[in-house]
């Protein structure tokens, strides 16, 4: 049996990025949807100029990066693994919360993009971090995140 890998504690950045990758996500899907709508409307709908129709992809655009910035909260912080379970201390307490789960969804290399679920949420956090920002605790990151638990293995909750 393997063991688990050692206990790891990095900060977190901004979550800028990942926001702003987010809400161009909605931008593009909500003006998409907005152009396939209005361009239906002016080949069946009668009366219908198509001059509205680059305005309007530009609006529903607008509030779609508007909203996908709204979504997606920043988490900020530390994140640790304590060879059983993640937690995430805050910097606004000092109590460290379990988390549900903390998922790789992208390894690009340097670069790791991370699902973390909270318990109390219905919604999931996105998390970039870059080997730089990690340091030296980035091979133990990478441990932790494709470490998977044996089946039929019951996790400890997290100290």
């Amino acid at each position: 049996m393997r063991a688990a890998p050692p206990p790891v504690e990095l900060s977190l950045g901004s979550g800028r990025r990942e926001r702003a990758a987010v809400a161009l996500m909605y931008a593009l899907a909500a003006g998409a949807v907005a152009g396939w709508l209005l361009q239906w409307l002016v080949v069946h709908g009668p009366g219908l100029a198509g001059a509205i129709i680059v305005p309007a992809i530009v609006a529903a655009a607008a509030l779609g990066f508007w909203l996908g910035w709204l979504v997606l909260p920043p988490l900020r912080g530390r994140l640790r693994w304590d060879g059983a379970g993640w937690t995430h201390l805050s910097s606004s307490s000092a109590a460290a919360q379990p988390l549900k789960a903390v998922q790789l969804r992208l390894d690009l290399g340097n670069w790791l993009l991370l699902r973390v679920s909270r318990p109390d949420r219905r919604s999931a956090g996105w998390c970039g971090i870059t080997a730089q920002e990690a340091g030296a605790a980035w091979h133990g990151l990478r441990l932790a995140l494709y470490h998977r638990v044996p089946d039929g293995a019951a996790r400890r909750a997290p100290s």
